[in-house]
């Protein structure tokens, strides 16, 4: 006994409208989820802003337009310039008072017959440096400098002696003192530096 055509056609003419309506009862379903999701989220962050109390920390970034907390802790800042801390790009100032130098290098080129010196300042972005160049029964060798700030450091700008300033040639030490409004710090290279005129 075989089958009558149209009755097959019925039963495939039936099944496409139900497939097609369940597959897009699905999507109405999984957005109307990720729609409430998304609003939960939202909502949570306003909550949890609105719970804070004062400005945002550092690192919390927030992209959207400033609220009125962000407004009144700017206009405060702007009130009281004076209580701000100096800052190097953005990374506070030491307001201690404390001042260090750390002779970070003590490199003499005997080809080029130049002695340099390099440094690390902390707690200052400006000031003075003063290189001190000494060997026994030999007249001290004085440079002065300027303190430089660049990036999130400070240093004394780079001593070059030329060896044609350095009264003889052996072992020298190295010892570099900073002043800063009225406060002095030095630093040594631990090493004596051999001078080949």
């Amino acid at each position: 006994m075989q089958k009558s055509p149209k009755i097959t056609r019925r039963r495939s003419f039936f099944k496409r409208p139900i497939i097609i309506g369940a597959a897009i009862l699905l999507l109405l379903v999984t957005a109307g989820g990720v729609y409430a999701f998304k609003q939960q989220q939202a909502n949570d962050q306003v909550a949890s802003r609105e719970s804070d109390e004062g400005p945002r920390e550092v690192g919390d970034v927030d992209y959207g337009p400033a609220d009125e907390r962000d407004n009144d802790a700017s206009d405060k800042a702007k009130d009281n310039p004076t209580n701000a801390p100096d800052t190097l790009d953005g990374f506070p100032a030491d307001t201690s008072g404390n001042v260090s130098v750390l002779v970070s290098r003590a490199d003499a080129d005997n080809t080029a017959k130049t002695l340099q010196v390099g440094t690390i300042v902390e707690g200052a972005t400006a000031g003075t440096c003063q290189l001190k160049l000494t060997k026994s029964g030999q007249a001290d060798v004085v440079r002065t400098a300027t303190i430089v700030a660049e990036n999130n450091t400070s240093s004394c700008e780079i001593f070059t002696v030329p060896y044609g300033d350095i009264p003889a040639s052996g072992d020298w030490q190295v010892d570099v003192t900073v002043l800063v409004n009225g406060k002095t710090a030095s630093g040594d290279w631990p090493d004596k530096v051999a001078i080949v005129k």
